[in-house]
């Protein structure tokens, strides 16, 4: 019997060869299965899974469809596929990705969750030069600003001749200022907060699913949370195979 640092060696020498094997010929799993006499799930236990045939020397190909020809402060158009909405879309790392991401992970790193905005307004433009990131709000901001949003701007201006600062000026008059919100907020938190209070001393309210999601946890009330998601979840099952 081998010891066991001289098992360990041929196993390293062995995976070292048929990694080299797979790269050289640029071959799938199955293939350098075939030629050590092993099945392909245990090629992948040994060396792992090939990269998918689109992300080699992918950078390259990707350039090749973006139009540069205006100069390097102009738009770069991509040529290739667009969505209806006008970005560009590309196969990368094994999925479907708008253009102008991939343009920007190549120039600045991988945007992770981030969202990709466009300083020029222009979908299709890939310049790494006229991308940013930023994140959910800084994007439904940017399409606000820029008119691609159903929702319109609020306008913050103070109506004049009203007392500001009061919830009764933004609901009655539609004022919508900074002050008369934040009061408008304030009052609605401060009814929820005696609301909730109310229902939580109310003992004639246990066994009902309000009471559940206030805290209660008494055994009608739990009951009857448990019986409000069993009926929710047949809801959602019955919509699903209609």
């Amino acid at each position: 019997m081998k010891p066991y640092a001289e098992y360990l060696e041929t196993y390293r020498v062995r995976k070292a060869e048929m990694l080299r094997t797979r790269e050289a010929g640029k071959l799938s799993n199955s293939a350098v299965g075939r030629i050590y006499g092993i099945s392909r799930e245990r090629v992948r236990q040994l060396i792992g899974s090939p990269p998918p045939p689109n992300a080699l020397d992918h950078s390259a190909h990707f350039w090749e469809r973006v139009d540069m020809s205006g100069g390097p402060d102009a738009c770069w158009p991509w040529t290739g596929a667009r969505h209806p909405s006008g970005y560009g879309g590309v196969s990368w790392r094994g999925g479907r990705v708008n253009a102008h991401r991939v343009a920007y992970e190549l120039a600045y790193g991988n945007p992770g969750k981030g969202f990709v905005c466009h300083h020029c307004d222009n979908p299709p433009c890939c310049n790494p030069a006229h991308l940013f990131l930023g994140t959910a709000q800084d994007n439904y901001r940017d399409s606000i600003a820029k008119g691609h949003s159903r929702q319109r701007a609020v306008d913050r201006t103070p109506i004049k001749g009203l007392r500001h600062g009061r919830a009764s000026s933004y609901i009655n008059y539609g004022c919508r200022c900074v002050a008369c919100k934040d009061a408008f907020v304030k009052s609605n938190e401060k009814y929820v907060r005696r609301l909730r209070a109310r229902i939580r001393q109310d003992k004639n309210m246990c066994g009902t699913n309000a009471k559940y999601q206030l805290g209660c946890r008494c055994v009608s009330c739990r009951a009857a949370g448990s019986e409000h998601s069993r009926k929710a979840y047949a809801t959602r099952r019955v919509r699903a195979v209609a």
